[in-house]
């Protein structure tokens, strides 16, 4: 089979729905698909030239007297042509388009890879790919201001390196690095843990801050086996609270499993929220990662209860949910300086952030060039994949 002829792209999920978008690129694309494509008004397309304006047309294997009305939208022809069809949706339909562009000649690859490409610079193809995942204002607008910073904060990058000025331009990548755990609650949730023993009230708050009802509430303890996850956004920011198993020691092989999946959860987690209905400090357990102590059902506590340690919250009546949503915010967040300049918002751009400061810690300057310098050249050509 022709595989010269270019690419295709989903744009929408490959999901039941009313519209799909494909995009088609390539130097051959519109001469092999013109032959597919029949107008529905007017004489037949011409395989060499892309029609000037959107135009209704009949979508159909050759042969085939049925098809899907599309609509064919021609987006530019320079350098390559690229166009979008516009077609009606759903798994099978999808498929059958897919079916559609192998006959044609055209490769399959996601529309991740194909924005990378067809981007100015795989900067832009890496920022429209962040700007998709995120879920709030703030994740969207920190994507499009961060596109402008890091792209002069590159070329500083690289001046300063061709200058020999390679100590300020470690300073600049260490500084990308570093806003790097911030900015990537824009796309990616913080994960903080409720832990805690047993009937501690893990699950209410974890309703209670998630305002949903994940999580079972029960009075039995060890009523949580399994973790149970629940993301909402603080503020603009994107946060995975899990509720983990009460700790307790027990011979139940059940619960021992699900208390050793909270450890790891814990030990995975960005913060750790330490539920108890007591003052009694000593069951806190000293870990690596940051602890807030949260003492629940402050409604049923006695007004003396007080504690200078902790944050006393009531997963009932509400009572201080808000102060405990503001604290997390606080300590994840951390320092707002991290993301007055530019920072690294991707994992992929802080890895290879990474990478540059390994290769000027060993004087490596021309490695260190390459890498940094390919976030301002061309997308590579995409991957072929299978259709979802």
């Amino acid at each position: 089979m022709n595989h010269s002829n270019g690419w295709a792209a989903l744009l929408t999920p490959p999901l039941p729905g009313a519209v799909s978008i494909w995009a088609l690129r390539g130097s051959g694309v519109w001469r092999a698909l013109a032959p597919l494509c029949k107008p529905v008004h007017g004489s037949d397309f011409s395989p060499n030239v892309l029609p000037a304006s959107t135009r209704l047309a009949r979508l159909a294997m050759p042969g085939d007297q049925h098809g899907d009305e599309v609509l064919v939208v021609p987006r530019s022809t320079d350098p390559v042509p690229h166009i979008e069809i516009h077609g009606h949706s759903g798994p099978e339909l999808l498929r059958w388009h897919s079916e559609i562009w192998r006959a044609a000649g055209l490769q399959l690859c996601s529309w991740q890879a194909f924005e990378t490409w067809q981007a100015p610079d795989r900067l832009a193809g890496e920022s429209l790919q962040a700007l998709a995942k995120t879920t709030t204002r703030r994740g969207a607008n920190g994507v499009l201001v961060q596109q402008t910073r890091v792209r002069t904060a590159i070329q500083q990058i690289m001046t300063l390196i061709r200058a020999g000025e390679s100590s300020q331009a470690f300073g600049l990548l260490e500084s990308m690095v570093a806003g790097h755990r911030v900015a990537r609650a824009w796309t990616t949730p913080w994960r903080v843990a409720l832990c805690g023993k047993p009937n501690a009230g893990k699950s209410s708050l974890l309703n209670a801050l998630t305002g949903s009802t994940r999580a079972i509430v029960s009075s039995i303890p060890g009523t949580t086996r399994d973790v149970v996850r629940g993301t909402t956004a603080i503020d603009g920011w994107l946060v995975e609270f899990s509720d983990t198993a009460g700790l307790r020691e027990s011979d139940d092989i059940l619960e021992q499993a699900g208390m050793n999946a909270g450890k790891t959860v814990a030990n995975q987690a960005d913060l750790v929220l330490w539920l108890t209905e007591n003052i009694d400090q000593s069951g806190i357990p000293h870990a690596t990662n940051q602890i807030v102590v949260v003492h629940t059902k402050s409604d049923i506590r006695p007004p003396s209860s007080s504690h200078s340690h902790g944050v006393d919250v009531s997963a009932v009546s509400g009572q201080g949910i808000d102060a405990l949503l503001q604290l997390i915010v606080d300590k994840l967040a951390g320092n707002a300086n991290l993301l007055a300049g530019a920072v690294a918002f991707s994992s992929a751009l802080e890895r290879s952030c990474q990478r540059a400061i390994l290769d000027l810690s060993h004087n490596r300057t021309e490695e260190a060039l390459t890498e940094i310098g390919t976030w301002l050249s061309s997308g590579p050509e995409p991957v072929e994949s299978s259709f979802p």
